[in-house]
């Protein structure tokens, strides 16, 4: 025999969704079927095809409906000292990656990102098993690389920050796919280090300016065309001056452009050309002078940045593309949002 098929079957009708299986050296072997809609009850039957055509299926299997709780979930948390005394110092963060379920995963990435107003940077980020990019004097974006993971396996990636005397925010969001190649859900957890007693630097104010981003559609067929915009915006008639965002965004999605509001005027947002980032990923940052301040001097108190995607030319994908706030201040918020996009 050169292969099996496993056939989904909805009240004994093929549902269109199978999965193929290469001959096994042993006499059982397992497979995951994707694409089945959580709640509906499904039958299946194999089988085999040779060089002298396909056999006849099997009697179908005793019913089953998938439950979205059963298809692999990572956690992942982020431990560190909520404060620091004396400053500068050295920080310890660890980063806790966990599998959940009771599947593996493959292609797991953790993406870290560290909030500084002062250039405070990650030292290093050093993982049990894969590999992290980059670190060092000046790099506050680190991606990790971990590999496969096994049912409940737990990765600790330890990460150690110069922290120079104002707050630091460490953000750290984990994807992977299961072993059909079909991403699974993500998580993204942050902790704050505050210096007590230590005054933020000058002129730097301490303010909330808080992101969202929302996708239109958030669930593409494969080739369609859709929009990813965040929304920036500070109401609390303090300036925040330098303000950028940066925006990580998965390399499977097609950019065909990135346009911004305010356009024009006096203080208008500009947004730069995009270019490869990190770990599977497209960089793009869009910056203002400021944003907010007196109501007296009518400043800009909201930034949107749309860019225009594409889906890839495949099914059964979760894409997280992320922006991130930074400025002149400390964000009593968190600074990054991310969207999530399905592509079935």
């Amino acid at each position: 025999m050169t292969s099996y098929t496993v056939t989904a079957l909805v009240n004994g009708i093929p549902s269109g969704i199978s999965s193929i299986i290469a001959a096994p050296a042993t006499s059982s072997v397992n497979t995951i079927v994707s694409g089945l809609t959580d709640g509906t009850a499904y039958s299946f039957s194999v089988h085999a095809t040779s060089s002298a055509g396909s056999g006849p299926g099997s009697v179908p299997s005793t019913p089953v409906t998938p439950s979205a709780a059963n298809v692999p979930v990572m956690k992942i948390l982020v431990s560190g000292p909520p404060s620091q005394n004396p400053v500068p110092a050295i920080v310890s963060y660890e980063v806790t990656v966990t599998n959940t379920s009771l599947f593996p995963v493959t292609n797991v990435i953790v993406n870290n990102v560290l909030s500084t107003t002062d250039g405070a940077f990650i030292i290093v980020a050093e993982p049990p098993q894969g590999t992290c990019t980059a670190s060092g004097a000046g790099i506050t974006n680190v991606a990790c690389g971990l590999g496969n993971m096994a049912p409940g396996q737990v990765v600790v990636i330890d990460v150690a920050v110069q922290m120079q005397r104002a707050q630091i925010t460490l953000t750290s969001r984990v994807t992977a796919n299961d072993v059909a190649g079909s991403s699974t859900t993500f998580k993204e957890e942050h902790r704050t280090t505050s210096p007590p007693g230590t005054p933020p630097p000058a002129n730097a104010p301490q303010i909330s300016v808080p992101i969202s981003g929302n996708g239109v559609p958030t669930s593409l067929n494969p080739g369609q065309a859709g929009t990813l915009t965040w929304t920036v915006q500070n109401t609390t008639g303090i300036q925040a001056n330098n303000l950028l965002l940066a925006l990580n965004i998965d390399s499977v999605l097609t950019i065909t452009g990135v346009s911004a509001t305010p356009n024009s005027g006096s203080n208008p947002v500009t947004c730069n050309a995009p270019v490869p980032g990190l770990i599977n990923t497209n960089l793009a940052i869009c910056s203002i002078a400021s944003l907010g301040g007196p109501k007296s001097a009518k400043p800009v108190t909201v930034m949107k940045v749309t860019v225009n995607i594409v889906a890839p030319n495949q099914t059964n994908l979760q894409v997280l593309p992320t922006g991130t706030v930074s400025f002149d201040g400390i964000d009593t918020s968190n600074p990054t949002s991310t969207i999530t996009l399905r592509v079935h």
